[in-house]
């Protein structure tokens, strides 16, 4: 009986894994049609910033690979796209968006295994919790080189939490080194690493963990604080600091827990003139959901551990983007962090079915699968409509024969850049047209 027993769950889960494969490739699929068939081929905003990294044959040295960018070590993103430039030419932004698509892929299968194939057993709940981990609001991730460093960052994260508490755990420092230059959310799992070493060596008294702390602290000093200290760093203007909003949060802390809130509403709110106070209504609720399902949270490393980067990520968006004004909320609901706070939802869907109440099971599975529809349809396919025309109109003024068209061309392509001179966007516009040409 107990082997029919193991056997029967050996089948259960295989079919789990074969379904959750299956969802996968099927939002992929319709993700990779709008790569393919809504591109966005043009720079926008920062994006501006990486033009050197879309040069064919471009050297760069290890100061500049390391330099931040608008405050992110973005180390994985300058080599990717080094790379598919030499071998896609024209196409490299294309290009590097399935590359974006195909680690968010690989990082849902390996963190839906850990979360929710391993808590339930139901087909629909393994397929919402795909649809919420492709929320279609984060399609500037895949899309715009600037942001895709979270989709590398949680990548890193996902490796991360599927081996941590495994046998072949001591391979964690893999992504543990490369996380933190994959972006700033690849260092929460710097923090993460130091508080359960931390844990061990408080309360077990396993004093080898003092070297994985001094191990992540090395690592951040050499991604983050030589850059810092050295001033190797640049941002969307060249006299912002990239801590300049540090003093306001205790200055001004009267909106904090609204930007808070915001951020982890953000994949649930869609887009309208509503999103200040439904961001941050949305976000009570998964703190109530998340309430709710505590105990079941607090019997699971996995789903702690997913919890932990969450609230890390959070604290660091807040450093970085609260000025202490209500105005900043603006920043906490933006589209790039939905990819951050998507664990939150993963990770309260994982513990409701695992409750003895299955009328909140239902509920949460409703609730989630709905908000996460919605927000992704509406900001996801607004943003990308947007970006697209826009991409599709300025490639025909600029690469037309008239020189009206191609001044009109400077003039819109400047407006949606961070450029502060109009002359020093021409070169670079140039030059970018040259490369997208060839």
């Amino acid at each position: 009986m107990a082997i029919h027993a193991i056997m029967k769950n050996r089948d259960s889960l295989t079919k789990q894994n074969l379904v959750l494969i299956l969802a996968i490739c099927l939002v992929s699929f319709v993700i990779a049609l709008q790569i393919i068939l809504k591109p966005i081929h043009f720079l926008f905003a920062d994006d501006w910033l990486l033009l050197e990294y879309l040069i064919p044959g471009e050297k760069k040295n290890f100061q500049e690979l390391l330099q931040l960018v608008n405050g992110h070590n973005i180390l994985t993103t300058k080599l990717s796209l080094l790379v598919i430039s030499n071998l896609f030419g024209e196409d490299t932004l294309t290009a590097f968006a399935l590359c974006n698509l195909a680690l968010a892929a690989i990082s849902c299968v390996l963190i839906l295994r850990k979360l929710i194939v391993k808590a339930s057993s139901s087909y629909l709940v393994v397929m919402v919790a795909v649809v919420i981990f492709f929320n279609f609001k984060q399609a500037q991730n895949y899309n715009m080189i600037i942001s895709a460093h979270f989709i590398h960052s949680l990548f890193c994260v996902a490796i991360y939490l599927s081996i941590t508490n495994t046998k072949v755990a001591k391979w964690r420092f893999v992504p543990l080194v490369i996380a933190p230059f994959s972006g700033a959310f690849g260092v929460t799992l710097l923090v993460l690493e130091v508080y359960l070493s931390t844990k061990q060596i408080l309360f077990n008294k396993k004093f080898k963990k003092i070297l994985s702390v001094v191990v992540c602290c090395l690592v951040f000093l050499f991604s983050y604080g030589y850059n810092l200290l050295s001033g190797n760093f640049v941002n969307n203007f060249t006299d912002e600091e990239i801590f300049a909003d540090v003093p306001f949060i205790t200055a001004n802390p009267v909106f904090l827990p609204s930007f808070l809130l915001s951020i982890l509403g953000s994949q649930f709110t869609p887009s309208s003139d509503y999103m200040h106070i439904v961001s941050q209504l949305i976000g009570l609720l998964l703190l109530v959901l998340l309430y709710r399902v505590r105990k079941q949270i607090y019997r699971s490393q996995e789903m702690t551990q997913a919890l932990f980067v969450v609230a890390a990520a959070s604290i660091m968006f807040t450093i970085s983007g609260y000025d202490g004004s209500s105005g900043s909320i603006v920043n906490a609901y933006s589209n790039r962090y939905v990819t951050c706070t998507l664990l939150l939802a993963l990770v309260v869907l994982a513990a409701s079915v695992e409750t003895p109440r299955l009328a909140f099971t239902k509920f949460v599975i409703g609730v989630l699968f709905i908000l996460s529809f919605i927000s992704g349809a509406k900001s996801g396919l607004e943003w990308v409509n947007l970006r697209s025309s826009q991409s599709d109109y300025l490639e025909r003024l600029c690469y037309s024969k008239s020189f009206e068209d191609n001044r009109e061309c400077l003039e819109f392509a400047w407006r949606q850049s961070f450029y502060l001179d109009e002359m020093t966007f021409e070169k670079d516009l140039n030059l970018f047209l040259k490369i997208h040409q060839n």
